[in-house]
């Protein structure tokens, strides 16, 4: 086996970092999140003392009593840490939040509207907090009862519960928005967990899935006291058929072998392909006798796959089988072992047992195997222009038109010129939601439509008079609407702030002139600081679906073993980029190379030669030149600006560096060919199609034992 030696230089690239999948459950467990709503409460409980003693008409017990009881809210977000979605404790905190503002109607009487809007944290939380369809109903049918309730005792006359109303349904609108970006994210981070632990090529498991795999299983047997075995697989004559066919051939044979290996296996078992051709299964609840008996099964299946090659009939391959614990007890003694015996197997010259079919071979068509869909990570333009999400804010808008029309019709006294002003900036806010297309974040019309929320909510305050409810549903519906539908931190804070300022003049003008009643004045000083808790709350959720977003975009277009780009990013960046120069008309040169002979090693071995030999690739280029494993041992390079006599260059400075991988004797070889725009190709297909043929007719590959002297 080759014992390998690292080199002196610094660490070659790894494997990325996983990350954190972002759930409902991880931002449930937000701090921010949970700090906002406390701030919020102890806002509530300042203002609720210091209004019992600036305002007679409150009763001075119950208000007092009330900002107690606010305060110790406010406490308890303060002291613990954000609670597990649907617990016990989740639960708890839904009551007592919507628990609270029933019982501040009561104490603000004859004023019971005024604490209506902190309902707005109800459909946000209960969106956040709790996980089940039937859990969600059922916390806001219980929200609605306990806001319901207190406004029936207190005598809410016909425009405060139509106000009560318009606060209900902008508390249902906002939990099903919420929920469904909620199910977005969750989303995300189920391709992010499938990108991570499968391999794009074949479907199957990769690498950090195995070992994971093969961490907890071992675990959960040993608990059990049960069997578990192993079978590492090798094609044998993979490496010849590959060079014979092509790559591409190769890749399709691979996503084969992989489909047949599944396609016999149990469903509680696993397929993985840690690397190049090798495939190992992992057989829970299994014993080595029933190990056998699918290892055979896989053999019979691999000799169902035709190779096209008339010498070479079907794929063969090396097995090792191990069992625990009858072989061993320690998952790195079991690799091993399974490893050592897939070698003595191959070395003992047994491929495949089974005789190879009668008659002609399965034909074999040598198509390129599907490349991993292109996945860009979500961001807020992906929400924002999210048509569900449009066409309930659309629909929202409606409702509250409808509500704002019929308060209006049964205004004492009939309609007052200034109503005029709030249909006008209703009508605007309509006419923006009519195309059934979201505005994009930068758009003209979505700024509008942002602004013409604010205006509305302050307009609204002045016009529906002495029960502004409707205005209050607007207000506590239009913060996650800035998050949602603006792009940058500045953009959102600058909207909460013009939204604040227009809510404190109007309410100065309305204070001074009396022409606001004391309610509606109280109502708008709490809704600012409720607008801006839930403005930011929703801030810092899409902003972790958006970190998210970015993560996986990373992952998906990077090599797990080499830490270095892999055959999605190549496809993508190269078109980009020749498109780019196309339209520049600037040069633009590929280099292929292959790294060859060392790769019959253990897989270890080769891993570590992988992540040498892409470090020594990095080293060799320029910071505008891009390295991309494209597939086995083969390598691109994407040299942007750079003419056909520049790739020489560039092919010396790489076999200096590849050189410097060899160490006591060992021998690290290579084969390299270069295609050039728009000399060779127009596109990306032609570049790479003009690069392999001259790879194939490249000749020997180029040792660096000569430029090399072992220590």
């Amino acid at each position: 086996m080759l014992e390998l030696v690292t080199p002196t230089d610094p660490a070659p690239p790894g494997p990325p970092p996983t990350g954190g999948r972002v759930s409902r459950h991880e931002l449930a467990r937000d701090r921010r999140i949970w700090l906002a709503h406390g701030v919020t409460l102890a806002f509530l409980a300042v203002a609720t003392g210091v209004l019992a003693f600036a305002v007679p008409a409150f009763d001075l017990a119950a208000m007092l009593a009330f900002a107690a009881l606010l305060a110790v809210g406010a406490g308890v977000f303060f002291a613990t840490s954000p609670p597990v979605i649907s617990s016990l404790e989740s639960h708890l905190t839904l009551i007592s939040v919507y628990g609270f503002v029933g019982i501040g109607e009561l104490a603000y009487a004859p004023d019971w509207a005024v604490p209506l809007g902190a309902a707005g944290f109800v459909g946000t939380l209960v969106a956040l907090r709790v996980e089940t369809t039937r859990q969600i109903v059922a916390h806001l049918v219980a929200a609605s009862v306990c806001l319901s309730v207190p406004a029936v005792v207190v005598g809410a006359d016909s425009r405060g519960v139509l106000g009560l109303v318009a606060v209900l349904a902008a508390v249902w609108t906002l939990c099903t928005c919420c929920v469904l970006l909620f199910e977005a994210v969750e989303e995300q981070g189920r391709q992010l967990e499938k990108r991570l632990r499968h391999d794009p090529l074949t479907g199957v498991g990769n690498q950090r899935h195995l070992s994971e795999l093969l961490t907890a299983s071992l675990e959960h047997h040993a608990r059990a006291r049960r069997p578990l075995s192993i079978i590492a697989l090798d094609l044998t004559n993979f490496g010849a058929l590959n060079q014979e066919l092509g790559r591409a051939a190769g890749d399709e044979l691979l996503a084969q072998a992989a489909t047949a290996i599944a396609s016999v296996v149990r469903e509680q078992d696993s397929v993985t392909r840690p690397i190049d051709d090798e495939f190992w299964i992992v057989l829970p609840e299994t014993d080595a006798l029933g190990a056998l008996e699918i290892q055979s099964a896989v053999h019979d299946a691999l000799g169902q796959i035709g190779t096209g090659v008339e010498d070479v009939p079907t794929l063969s391959a090396a097995m090792g089988v191990v069992s625990y614990p009858r072989d061993a007890v320690q998952t790195g003694v079991l690799v091993d072992l399974a490893r050592d015996r897939m070698m003595t197997d191959q070395e003992r010259g047994r491929t495949n047992p089974v005789e190879a079919p009668v008659g002609d071979p399965p034909p074999f068509v040598a198509v390129t195997a599907e490349l991993p869909v292109a996945i860009r990570g979500l961001s807020r333009r992906d929400l924002a222009e999210d048509p569900r999400v449009w066409r309930i804010a659309a629909l929202a808008f409606v409702v509250i038109m409808g509500f704002v029309a019929t308060t209006m019709a049964i205004a004492p006294g009939g309609l007052h010129p200034r109503d005029a002003l709030l249909a006008v900036c209703l009508l605007v806010c309509a006419a923006l939601t009519i195309d059934q297309r979201p505005p994009a974040p930068a758009a003209i019309r979505n700024h509008l439509f942002v602004a013409s929320l604010s205006v509305s909510v302050a307009v609204g305050f002045w016009v529906l008079q002495p029960d502004p409810g409707v205005a209050l549903a607007v207000g506590v519906f239009a913060a996650p609407v800035i998050a949602v539908r603006l792009s940058s931190r500045r953009a959102i804070m600058a909207q909460l702030a013009g939204a604040t300022c227009l809510l404190t003049l109007v309410g100065a003008t309305g204070g001074l002139t009396e022409e606001l009643t004391r309610a509606t004045l109280l109502q708008m000083a709490l809704l600012g600081p409720a607008m801006w808790s839930l403005g930011l709350s929703c801030m810092f959720a899409l902003e972790l679906a958006e970190e998210q977003g970015r993560a996986l975009e990373r992952l998906v277009r990077t090599d797990q073993v080499t830490g270095v780009g892999n055959r999605l990013l190549l496809e993508e960046h190269l078109a980009e980029a020749i498109d780019e120069h196309a339209a520049s008309a600037r040069p633009l040169s590929i280099v292929v190379v292959e790294i060859v002979e060392t790769f019959e090693n253990s897989r270890g071995a080769s891993e570590l030669l992988l992540r040498g030999a892409a470090k020594a690739l990095s080293d060799a280029i320029g910071p505008n030149d891009t390295v991309i494993r494209r597939r086995g041992h083969e390598f691109v390079l994407v040299l942007p600006d750079a003419p056909p006599h520049a790739v020489d260059h560039t092919a010396s400075a790489v076999f200096a560096s590849l050189a410097d991988l060899n160490s006591n004797g060992h021998r690290v070889e290579c084969v390299h060919a270069a295609a050039s725009f728009p000399a060779d190709g127009s596109t990306a297909d032609e570049l790479l199609a003009a690069a392999d043929l001259r790879l194939v007719h490249a000749g020997a590959p180029v040792g660096f034992k000569r430029r090399f002297k072992s220590p």
